[in-house]
């Protein structure tokens, strides 16, 4: 709860779709999971608050997760 307060992520064995979840309310663009699968991939972490697209591209490399930017504002992982 106090990691929010220091500009701070930290996750712990959550699902993927709960991180996307978070991390969709500091990016400008909408991030979206293409399959329930991805989503329940297990992620943990400490991420700045003010580096969503850090995290994301941190998160996905790590799960080995391709991330495709259709535009400025929507992201695909699959």
């Amino acid at each position: 709860m106090t990691a929010w307060t220091r500009g701070q992520f930290v996750f712990y064995n959550e699902p993927l779709s709960a991180v996307v979840e978070t991390l969709n309310r500091y990016h400008q663009a909408h991030i979206a999971i293409r399959s329930e699968a991805l989503g329940n991939l297990n992620v943990s972490g400490v991420f700045s608050t003010k580096e969503p697209d850090a995290a994301l591209s941190t998160i996905t490399k790590t799960l080995g997760v391709e991330q495709t930017r259709l535009t400025d504002y929507l992201i695909l992982l699959q």
